[in-house]
C-alpha cells in the first residue's frame, strides 16, 4: 500500500499525490464504512475500532466468505463462551438420556 497523505509535525495531512487519486481513496473507504454500519449499526469510529481488535488479536483466522458477525465485548465473549459449554453439556445431556432410553448406553 502506498500512502497518498503524509502527517505533519503538527498532526495536519498533507498530499503526496494527485487529488483524484486521493478522492477516489477516501471513495474506497467510505464504502468499507458503510459495510461495516450496514451489518452492526451506526457507530463512530467502528472501522478504527474494527482495526485496532484485529491489531490485538493478530492471527485470527477470517473465514471466507463471513456471512454474518457481530463484535462483541470481552464480558460478551465470556457469557457467549459459557453458554455455549452449557449448550454443548445440555447436548451431551440428552444424547446419554436417548442412549439410555434406547438400551445403548456406554
Amino acid at each position: 500500500m502506498e500512502r497518498l497523505t503524509k502527517k505533519l509535525k503538527n498532526g495536519v495531512y498533507a498530499a503526496k499525490a494527485p487529488l483524484y487519486e486521493m478522492v477516489d481513496k477516501l471513495g474506497e473507504y467510505e464504502d468499507l464504512e458503510e459495510r461495516l454500519q450496514a451489518v452492526y449499526g451506526e457507530c463512530h469510529g467502528l472501522l478504527e475500532k474494527v482495526v485496532e481488535h484485529l491489531e490485538r488479536h493478530e492471527g485470527v483466522d477470517l473465514p471466507e466468505p463471513i456471512f454474518k458477525a457481530r463484535l462483541l465485548t470481552d464480558g460478551e465473549v465470556d457469557k457467549w463462551e459459557r453458554y455455549k459449554s452449557l449448550e454443548e453439556q445440555s447436548k451431551e445431556a440428552a444424547e446419554n438420556e436417548l442412549r439410555k432410553q434406547e438400551g445403548t448406553h456406554e
